[in-house]
């Protein structure tokens, strides 16, 4: 079964909460697993939740849906686990990253947040898409 849902403000993403331990913890050096002196110059983490929603797309049509919309690769070879880049979704440019096998993580700027749920909806229907919170 193919499952999307609205993930919004992005409250419980894990680099978000990671970021925000790190704020709140004086002394604390670590950030998404790694010493934040390992990250200096390579990454940033940013609070981001005020101007991106989240949608999480899973299951085993998820990549068939998410390419509808998007040109990039989904392969597993050409995007595996772990990644994440910036891309176009339609005309809107998100980031998207693969957090397991078959669930995928779009960031979309709020404003067009529904606009991109209504249009995977629409576009998973033909798999027996499953809407939930």
């Amino acid at each position: 079964m193919t499952r999307l849902e609205r993930r919004s403000p992005l409250a419980d993403h894990p680099l978000l909460r990671a970021a925000q331990e790190t704020r709140a913890q004086a002394g604390v050096t670590v950030a998404v697993g790694y010493p934040l002196a390992q990250l200096d110059g390579v990454a940033t983490v940013v609070d981001l939740g005020h101007a991106r929603a989240a949608l999480r797309l899973t299951g085993p049509a998820g990549r068939r849906t998410l390419a509808s919309h998007c040109g990039l690769d989904l392969d597993p070879s050409a995007f595996p686990v772990g990644r994440a880049t910036n891309t176009r979704f339609g005309h809107l440019g998100i980031t998207l990253s693969r957090t397991d096998d078959t669930t995928f993580e779009l960031l979309v700027f709020r404003g067009y947040a529904a606009y991109a749920f209504e249009s995977l909806v629409e576009s998973a229907t033909e798999f027996g898409v499953h809407v939930g919170r």
